[in-house]
């Protein structure tokens, strides 16, 4: 089950930045703090500080931090830039245009998904029943689906990276996100009876943006039956 989280007060502008950035400015500050202490302390054993060693430590100080800034502010430019393009690349690709095409095939959208039924359909093969056409069809919108899955999972699983702009995903695909997830819940909480692991990053983004606005993703293994599955749902949009 995803992990509920609250709101809290926003996380400092510097703690969002790429771990290595985060390494790299650790690293700059202790070398600032260094060099400030190696002018410091052999002025104080000499006695009061005069004014050239005083401006000496100002400027190394404003340097240091002027780096640390700077360099955090580029790098959240730079992941902003990356996922305007990924946002881009994937509202243009012909393949994820298809992937929603064949999803809807069997999977209509504001409507639950039996995982039942999802995993009869990746299994589709032609008997007395079916045809050859219709167990690809079948095969084919169940494999969308899961694609699907798999690329949100993947955007959430860069989310907590730090390699795509959180803030920007949420304006913009918060409403798709949510409601492929919670039309979903059910197969991903199936899927997490076999391993708690699957999805897990898209759960709890999902968590965390659903804002009890959109259905919470039941317990892993929760049969479909204790809730009103063959029911469409209304999915709000932001």
């Amino acid at each position: 089950m995803a992990r509920q989280r609250g709101r809290g007060f926003p996380r400092p502008f510097f703690l969002e930045a790429h771990w290595s950035t985060t390494v790299l400015l650790v690293v700059s500050t202790l070398l600032g703090v260094g060099s400030l202490i190696a002018l410091v302390l052999p002025q104080a054993a000499r006695g009061p500080f005069d004014n050239r060693t005083l401006v000496s430590v100002c400027a190394l100080a404003f340097a240091v931090l002027s780096f640390i800034l700077r360099s955090v502010q580029t790098e959240l430019q730079s992941r902003k830039q990356h996922t305007i393009k990924v946002l881009f690349d994937t509202r243009l690709s012909s393949e994820f245009r298809d992937m929603l095409e064949l999803r809807r095939e069997h999977f209509p959208i504001q409507q639950v998904i039996d995982p039942r039924r999802y995993r009869s359909f990746l299994d589709a093969r032609r008997d007395a029943q079916l045809t050859e056409d219709e167990a690809r069809s079948r095969r084919r919108s169940a494999e969308a689906l899961r694609s699907l899955l798999n690329y949100y999972e993947f955007v959430a699983f860069a989310v907590v990276m730090r390699d795509l702009d959180k803030t920007l995903l949420k304006g913009t695909i918060r409403s798709i996100m949510c409601n492929l997830v919670q039309d979903a819940r059910y197969v991903i909480a199936d899927s997490q009876r076999e391993s708690p692991t699957h999805y897990e990053h898209l759960a709890d983004l999902y968590g965390e943006w659903r804002e009890n606005r959109f259905e919470a993703i039941p317990a892993p293994g929760t049969l479909i039956e204790t809730a009103a599955s063959t029911d469409a749902t209304t999915s709000p949009t932001t």
